[in-house]
């Protein structure tokens, strides 16, 4: 039995435009991912943008918190010498009038 029409088999014609096909729909997909893309970094970079303004914005608040506590440490410690000497007057004065309350 012979076909009526004979069978022409040719693979390099066919493959090439599914080839090209493929070829066309990957890069849309590589362009549209490649936009995806840049979106997201365009977002992280406002993102990291921020975070370093807030840390810059908390590291001199953190200095001047650091000042303030050294301030409140060094006046903390004058103000124990003052009670000191206070504590030390009013011991002499006691001991002033005692004296006195004895002599009498």
């Amino acid at each position: 039995m012979k076909p009526d029409n004979p069978l022409i088999l040719n693979f390099s014609q066919p493959a090439q435009q599914v080839s090209q096909a493929t070829l066309q729909a990957d890069a849309t997909d590589a362009a549209r991912q490649l936009e995806r893309l840049k979106s997201e970094l365009y977002g992280k970079n406002q993102l990291i943008e921020t975070k370093n303004k807030e840390i810059s914005e908390l590291k001199i608040r953190n200095r001047q918190l650091q000042a303030e506590n050294q301030e409140n440490q060094e006046r903390q410690k004058l103000m124990d010498e003052e009670l000191r000497r206070a504590e030390t007057q009013i011991e002499l004065i006691m001991e002033l009038m005692n004296e006195n309350q004895a002599k009498k």
